[in-house]
């Protein structure tokens, strides 16, 4: 798929403001450190992950996932294995 350009932090309070508002969302998750998370739009694209989550991935700030297919932290197999149970 062809990524877009849009800003990460727009992209995700976009998503968000569609669910009604990001802060009580975000604020839960901030207090959870220990909790590994993401969340994806119906595109299959992050809009949310946890310090662990990116801390295991390798990327140290959540811009750098924003917006972002599984084909950009995983190998093409898996992204494709991935993308085929979401549309199932």
């Amino acid at each position: 798929m062809k990524k877009e350009m849009v800003l990460p932090r727009s992209f995700q309070s976009s998503f968000f403001e569609k669910m009604g508002g990001e802060q009580q969302f975000l604020m839960l998750i901030d207090q959870l450190p220990d909790v590994e998370y993401f969340a994806k739009d119906k595109d299959g694209r992050f809009v949310a992950a946890s310090k662990k989550t990116l801390h295991r991935i390798g990327m140290k700030r959540e811009e750098e996932l924003l917006g972002e297919f599984d084909s950009a932290i995983h190998p093409p197999n898996v992204a494709r294995a991935i993308r085929s149970m979401i549309s199932k």
